[in-house]
Order: structure tokens, then sequence, then C-alpha cells
């Protein structure tokens, strides 16, 4: 059935960003009792086009008019950004069932649902959720599979839908003090980063699919937290801001980051044992003497938000990230606990990166007005 896919494209024109939603005014409600097998359209999504208050671990879902080709179940048919042009690649849970038509109990269509794996969306933060022939680059994945079709070979049209995070989690709270997201980049901390003697631009860059990067020359840094976080130098934050809202802050006076540029050769596990020698209260001086010795690092303002659970850096005015895939943007975070808890990170530090690079190419349709962080 994949053989009929390109007699389909060349029959079937794509239409323009969010034609498969319906427009700007949300997703279509396909009012058919029979689809038009000739074409594949989707009758809802969840979350609606333009619509706020998504759980932070929701799962997106996509409800189409008849049966979906299984083939078109995979990670590469779709993308998820941030509107500031960050791309969430954290590896993708997608399935796909058939169930009842919303329009006609006697007639199966599909359902797919997607969501992160182990990590969790950033919370107040508006996303951009893509489907259909995205990506044409992957060695791994037969060409035949990339795009939607139904069981005929008709495709759907890309398409795509705007939406904004609430600050919520549905399922079981975290016991512990945990990163469960940061954007852009990756989280290569230890028990993220299976890979752990591979360089970072292995673990930032293998692929169309899952690079880490921002095509934005100054997208802030976000880290979502488990609990509100303190850090360990408690008089820092006692005196000068007595546990509320941390303000904007040069990160030159807030000890617990850093944010620097490292050679993308560099292999994680030479960054972690550097750590790890350092992620403990006595290690506080080899600490200090690393993160202001190092001639790398970044300038710009820290602060928090929702309640101390989300860390925030911003490069200063007029300052960029390099635009090359040789250099990594690293953030290293130490000794930080939960103020409800007294809970540490594991090893008491977090490691995250990600390469700016604005020169992202995709060969089919993508919706790049979409995002504010430019590219091409």
């Amino acid at each position: 059935m994949r053989a009929q896919s390109k007699i389909w494209l060349c029959l079937l024109s794509l239409s323009t960003i969010l034609n498969a939603c319906g427009g700007d005014s949300g997703p279509s409600k396909n009012s058919k009792l029979f689809p038009d097998f000739a074409q594949l359209e989707i009758l809802s999504t969840y979350p609606e086009h333009e619509s706020t208050g998504f759980p932070l671990d929701g799962e997106i879902i996509l409800t189409f008019d008849q049966k979906v080709d299984s083939y078109s179940a995979i990670p590469e048919n779709f993308e998820l950004w941030t509107s500031d042009g960050d791309r969430v690649a954290t590896p993708k849970l997608i399935s796909s069932r058939f169930i009842a038509s919303p329009n006609n109990k006697d007639l199966e269509v599909s359902e797919m649902r997607f969501r992160l794996d182990g990590e969790y969306l950033l919370p107040s933060t508006q996303y951009i959720f893509m489907w259909g022939d995205l990506s044409q680059s992957s060695p791994d994945v037969d060409p035949a599979a990339f795009g939607i079709q139904n069981l005929y070979g008709a495709p759907l049209p890309n398409g795509g839908i705007k939406f904004t995070t609430g600050t919520e989690l549905t399922r079981f709270p975290i016991e512990d003090l945990e990163v469960l997201a940061m954007s852009p980049g990756r989280i290569i901390s230890k028990g993220k980063a299976f890979e752990f003697d591979s360089s970072l631009d292995s673990l930032l860059n293998r692929g169309s699919s899952d690079s880490y990067l921002t095509v934005s020359k100054n997208a802030p840094i976000r880290i979502r937290f488990s609990e509100p976080i303190v850090d360990q130098i408690s008089k820092f934050d006692l005196e000068d801001n007595g546990f509320s809202e941390l303000k904007a802050t040069a990160i030159e006076d807030f000890p617990n980051m850093m944010v620097a540029l490292f050679d993308t050769q560099t292999k994680y596990s030479q960054i972690f044992a550097s750590m790890a020698n350092m992620a403990t209260p006595e290690g506080e001086q080899a600490w200090n003497e690393f993160r202001t010795s190092y001639e790398g690092r970044l300038k710009g303002k820290v602060w928090t938000t929702d309640g101390r659970r989300t860390l925030n850096f911003a490069l200063n005015s007029g300052e960029s990230y390099p635009d090359t895939t040789t250099q990594a943007v690293v953030i290293i975070i130490w000794d930080l606990y939960s103020w409800q808890t007294f809970h540490r990170l594991p090893d008491n530090f977090m490691v995250g990166s990600f390469l700016h690079f604005s020169g992202v190419q995709f060969d089919a349709t993508f919706p790049w007005h979409m995002l504010n962080g430019g590219g091409s």
C-alpha cells in the first residue's frame, strides 16, 4: 500500500499549515458520516489549536476520519518546538489504535497519541506541534514511511497546532527533587545520558529528528524542577530574597549556576568526573574556582518563576549564542535543594546542553513563520 503513496502525492497537493486543523479557528469537526478514502483528514486534536492550560505531562491526541497506516506512527513524522525557536527532541512515545468514529459509531478510525518519554513540557509556554512529511534525511527509516497516510496511500496534508501549557501535572507527584524539563536542550545528567562516554556532538546532534538545538540566537534557558528550589548557601536567599521569587540577578552573583561554551568533542564522562569531585559541601571552593576561572562563560541574568520551580537564564542585551556546531552551550547547576523536603538533586548537580544553529532546513513544508527565533 505504501507504494501507492507517490501516486497520491502527485494527485493531491499539500495544504498550507493548519489546513488539516480547519484554519486558524481551531481543529476541524468533520461532519461526514463516511470518509472520502482518496484523502485523509483530521477530525479533531487535543489540545485544540490556540488552546491554553495543557498539562505539563499531557498527551497530544490526533483523531482521523479513517484508518491510518501503522507505518505513520513514527517520531520522524512529528515535530515539537517552542515558539521561541527551541526544538524539543526528547524521545517521543507514539501509539496508534482504532476507535469508533465520533461521527459514526459503526465506522472505525485511527487515533494517535504523542507524549515525551521521561520528561515534561515547560509551564506557561507556547508550543507548536507539527505532523506530516517533515524529514527525509534519516538513513535508518524507510523513505516510504515519511508522512502520514491512510491504508490506500493517500497522504495527510502537513499541518500543525499551537497551544500553551498550564503549570500543573496530572500524574503522581515526583517524590525527589528532579529536573523535569529544560529548554532549549537536553538534560544529560546521570540517569539521562545513556551514552556516558559519548561526546557532546553525539549527544546533541545525532540526526535531523533528534537534534537538541535552538534557532534563536538568544533564547532564554528555562529549567523546571519538581519542587521549589533554594541554594545551599542559605545566607544568599535569606538576606536578599527571603525565599520569595529570585529576582533578576547577574549570574556571577548566583553561586549555583554556570552557563558556558564547551567544544562539542568534549566527552560527557569528562564533565561528570569533574563535577563529581566538586559536588559536595567540601567541594565548594573547587566549584567556585572552576566557575570563576573558566574563560568560556556566558554572562546574563538569573531569576525564578512558578513559585521557584522554574529557574531562568537570559543573555545580557546584545549578546548571542555562537552560530556553530563546533561549540555547545553547557548549563551546570550545583548544590541546589528543595526548601520543602530538603531533597537535593541526584549527585548534587545537573548538566544540560544544546547547540545554536540558525540554518536548520527541512525538505518539506515547515511553519518557520510560527517561530519567533528565525531559521530557514
